[in-house]
């Protein structure tokens, strides 16, 4: 009796990983790579040694490739019938599988150049001709790889191209970047908690990636249309750990070309959010989407851009007209916020004004407060003590209310700015 019998999802499951440990090879290589140059700031080229170095490890990453695809394909097959991939003259097979128990793991199964002579026999829709050229070539490199003094040289790329047209003919299921999500999600070290840097992980991988592609191919892996802006996806920047990271990769798009197009999809979870079309409020960026606060092209909020145009600030004035404008949101003791920014103007009339200036300008209009110190002493931009509250402002509905004399931000309170 034949036992243990691999059923089709075993196959299924064990190439994908092969594929993974492939991309996982590959990323590294990327990755310590961009790391060097970092590092070596200033050099204007890299070392074409490096590549050579990690050769060993491409193609093993190549190989891994094709144990994978070769896995896939037998999966294929097993879903018919996995006798189907086990040596059709009995002579051949395992002594003793007539009078015992004989695991399926000890037959000589199929040989990898007659896996799609017999997928297409048995399984429609059949591959095609590219597929066919395609599978030869990657057999005839594992076996260049394995068996020739005459090895093929792989760069990044090369590895990167290879696994997602894999991935493309014989995993098509799932897209990659969710795969990887998938893959990290339930990598070894989240066996101790370490979940915080999934997302981070899967769009850095990605973004690296489609840099090695040309633009058709980024087109046709990841869907990525290289002559329209991309953006930052909220959905995977909120899901990030943002305590290490400054710089996102923009790896979501417009879902059509159409003029305030408010549909953003993002390639890595797949997410289509809904952001305004408004411009960025900070003048040297060109954004002009943006999600609740955030301008997914410069990553700023727009509440903190304090800088309002006015003709009131003069910063040639002297030390003696400095002013700082304290805007507030309920009491940061409660979960309030606070933040500032200082001027110099003439007098306070000026400072009073410009204030109200800013809270009536519409990216300001989160804040409810904008109390105005007159920097008294101390070296600027420090706050003193001796600070004198010149009043505040307060928003009331679509009015606002000026106080003397009186600040709604209190340091002892409220906390520092």
């Amino acid at each position: 009796m034949i036992m243990d019998v691999p059923t089709s999802v075993e196959f299924h499951t064990a190439g994908l990983n092969q594929l993974y440990l492939a991309w996982e090879i590959a990323m590294r290589t990327v990755r310590e790579f961009d790391g060097a140059m970092e590092a070596s700031a200033g050099e204007e080229s890299a070392p074409p040694e490096y590549w050579q170095r990690v050769q060993p490890a491409l193609a093993n990453a190549f190989s891994l490739i094709q144990q994978g695809m070769e896995l896939a394909l037998k999966g294929r097959i097993a879903d018919v019938s996995p006798f189907l991939l086990v040596g059709r003259d009995p002579r051949d097979w395992p002594r003793g599988v007539d009078s015992g128990d004989v695991s399926f793991g000890e037959f000589h199964t199929l040989n990898a150049s007659d896996l799609v002579k017999v997928h297409n026999s048995v399984i429609t829709p059949r591959f095609d001709e590219p597929f066919k050229d395609f599978w030869e070539q990657v057999r005839q490199d594992r076996n260049r790889i394995m068996l020739s003094t005459s090895r093929p040289s792989f760069e990044a790329g090369d590895v990167v191209r290879t696994i997602l047209t894999a991935i493309e003919a014989l995993y098509h299921d799932m897209p990659w970047p969710q795969r990887l999500l998938a893959f990290e999600g339930d990598g070894k070290f989240t066996v101790f908690g370490f979940v915080d840097d999934v997302r981070n992980n899967v769009m850095r991988e990605v973004d690296d990636a489609q840099k090695l592609l040309t633009t058709a191919e980024k087109k046709r892996f990841f869907g990525i249309d290289s002559k329209r802006h991309a953006y930052v996806c909220p959905k995977c920047y909120y899901d990030a750990n943002r305590d290490w990271q400054d710089d996102w990769p923009r790896l979501a798009q417009l879902v059509t070309k159409t003029p305030g197009e408010t549909g953003l999809r993002c390639i890595v979870c797949a997410t289509t959010t809904t952001v305004d079309r408004d411009d960025c409020s900070y003048a040297r960026c060109p954004g002009n989407v943006l999600f609740e606060d955030l301008c997914l092209t410069c990553m700023r909020s727009q509440c903190d851009n304090l800088d309002v145009p006015s003709a009131l600030v003069d910063n040639c004035l002297g030390p003696e007209h400095r002013y700082e404008f304290v805007f507030g949101q309920g009491s940061q003791a409660w979960g309030g916020d606070y933040i500032s920014r200082q001027h110099r103007l003439l007098d306070d009339d000026r400072a009073k004004d410009y204030a109200a200036l800013a809270l009536a300008n519409p990216h300001l209009a989160r804040w409810e407060t904008v109390s105005i110190f007159h920097k008294q002493t101390g070296v600027f931009p420090l706050r003193s003590a001796d600070d004198r509250a010149v009043g505040y402002w307060l928003r009331d509905g679509g009015h606002l209310h000026w106080y003397g004399s009186a600040s709604a931000y209190q340091p002892e309170r409220d906390g520092p700015v």
